[in-house]
């Protein structure tokens, strides 16, 4: 049942995943929010655990979001220039 929910966020994130993930150093700062999560969890603090997973869906939204923004907008400029 575990296994499926995992597979059921991961289908979920994967555009975002692949979004975020485009910087060496963003990788490393999922990594260590995952790991802070996963602490709290081994002791037992529930409510810190989801308050930063919150604060990690959070943060990577709006990095995925800045991110297609971006290309949005370089596209366009392209579009621009090629007229």
């Amino acid at each position: 049942m575990l296994a499926a929910y995992l597979k059921d966020v991961n289908d979920h994130i994967h555009i975002v995943r692949r979004l975020d993930f485009t910087d060496p150093t963003r990788i490393e700062q999922t990594y260590r929010e995952h790991h802070e999560v996963v602490q709290r969890l081994l002791a037992r603090d529930v409510d810190g655990a989801k308050l930063l997973l919150q604060r990690h869906i959070r943060k990577s939204a709006e990095v995925a979001k800045a991110i297609t923004l971006t290309q949005l907008a370089q596209q366009r400029i392209l579009a621009h220039a090629k007229r």
